[in-house]
C-alpha cells in the first residue's frame, strides 16, 4: 500500500509502498477514506526538536482519521465489515495500575498512532477494537476525521485541567480547527491537497 513515512531522521516525507498491516484477533483494519493534518505531523515533517527526540523512523505518520472497516480480528464481534468509523489516537497498555483502575488517560504506557507506531496516512491502518468508534453516515467525511483532534486534545488537556493550570482560549481554537486535509486513494499516486479552513 502507500503511505506517507518519515523515513529519515531530516525533514520532510516520502510516500513510499509499505506492507498493509497485520492484525490480531481484538484488531480492526480500516481502509482510510481521508485524514486530517495536526501540529504533531506538522513537526514531524520538520524535524524538530521534538520530533528528534520522540520519533524513530522509519514511521508512517497522522493519527486523525476516517475509513470503513476492511477486515476484523476473530475476537471483534461490536462491529461489521463497511462500517464508517473513526478512532482514539492513543493507545493504552490495559495492565497498568490507572488503566485497570479505569483511568485509562493517565496509562504508564501509551502509544501515539503516527508517532510511537504506524499511522493513518496510508490507504489502511490496524488498531486495537477499543480504540475504534462508529461515525455517524448522515455526518459527511469531511468533519469525521476531524473529530480525533477533538477528542485527543480532551484526553491530554485533562490532566493539565485537574491539576490547576489553566486552559488558554487559543489551544481550545486550535484543537477545533484542522487547517489542511487530504485523501489517499490507492488510484492516485501522491496525495491530493486540499486547503480547507474549519473543521
Amino acid at each position: 500500500m502507500k503511505a506517507l513515512v518519515k523515513k529519515s531522521p531530516e525533514p520532510g516525507l516520502w510516500l513510499e509502498n509499505v506492507p498493509t498491516p497485520q492484525i490480531s484477533i481484538n484488531d480492526v483494519l480500516i481502509k482510510i477514506h481521508k485524514t486530517s493534518i495536526c501540529g504533531t505531523d506538522l513537526h514531524i515533517f520538520n524535524w524538530d526538536a521534538w520530533a528528534q527526540k520522540t520519533i524513530k523512523p522509519p514511521m508512517v505518520i497522522g493519527h486523525e482519521f476516517v475509513g470503513t472497516i476492511e477486515k476484523m480480528g476473530s475476537n471483534v464481534h461490536d462491529f461489521k465489515l463497511g462500517d464508517l468509523v473513526s478512532g482514539e489516537g492513543h493507545l493504552v497498555c490495559g495492565r497498568c495500575r490507572n488503566c485497570l483502575a479505569g483511568r485509562r488517560h493517565l496509562c504508564k504506557d501509551p502509544k501515539g498512532i503516527g508517532v510511537n507506531r504506524d499511522g493513518a496516512f496510508a490507504e489502511y491502518l490496524a488498531i486495537p477494537v477499543t480504540n475504534v468508534w462508529y461515525c455517524d453516515t448522515n455526518i459527511p467525511q469531511f468533519p469525521s476525521r476531524n473529530f480525533v483532534p477533538r477528542i485527543g486534545f480532551w484526553w491530554a488537556e485533562f490532566d493539565r485541567l485537574t491539576s490547576g493550570n489553566q486552559l488558554h482560549p487559543f489551544e481550545l481554537l486550535r484543537a477545533n480547527y484542522c487547517l489542511y486535509s487530504f485523501s489517499i486513494t490507492s488510484s492516485s499516486s501522491a496525495p491530493n491537497p486540499q486547503r480547507e479552513v474549519g473543521g
